[in-house]
């Protein structure tokens, strides 16, 4: 299904917290490419954002965002339609994937973190933003409450957590390791 909403209007939708935004880009099948625009470039702004931050840099972040926002797609979707499915609950992952995606838009503000003096306060601001969108994102997209939305989303974090301390035990590595590998990959 293709939206009438330009790419502009959908991320100024996303900002907004818009519920008919998310909607709309949960049904898009079209809307994949955009998704992906807006992981990206939230990355690289952000990798702007970080003093020192080379091209090497910025590909191996792009490319941990992107992982990053898949897994946790896949996780609030198998908890908000298993766990915390709701009587509602009607959804796909690549639906919420979508709206995932552009519950990122809030944070391509994340560039005037290198405002000094307010830097800091911004990208908090920014941070509790893109946390409101997300909820957002998943209440739309998975048809629940904005109390179901927000505890798929703690439940999502915390399996993730689990999985990776689990993995890093069995590999024998610390979790201060693995920062180190992804830090210098």
């Amino acid at each position: 299904m293709q939206s009438s909403s330009s790419f502009v209007e959908r991320i100024i939708g996303a900002m907004k917290l818009d519920p008919a935004t998310y909607e709309d880009v949960e049904r898009d099948e079209g809307a994949n490419g955009q998704a992906v625009i807006i992981v990206v470039a939230v990355t690289i702004l952000s990798g702007l954002a970080v003093a020192g931050s080379g091209n090497d840099r910025i590909i191996a972040s792009v490319v941990s965002a992107i992982l990053g926002w898949g897994v946790f797609t896949l996780a609030a979707y198998l908890v908000g339609t298993t766990i915390l499915k709701g009587p509602n609950t009607s959804a796909t992952f690549a639906g919420v994937f979508r709206a995932l995606g552009f519950a990122y838009a809030p944070s391509l503000f994340s560039i005037l973190g290198l405002i000094p003096g307010v830097g800091g306060l911004i990208a908090f601001v920014v941070a509790i933003w893109s946390l409101a969108a997300s909820v957002v994102a998943l209440r739309q997209s998975l048809d629940v409450t904005t109390g179901r939305a927000i505890g798929i989303a703690i439940v999502a974090v915390v399996a993730i957590a689990l999985v990776l301390g689990l993995v890093a035990a069995v590999l024998g590595i610390g979790i201060v390791a693995v920062d180190s590998i992804v830090r210098t990959a």
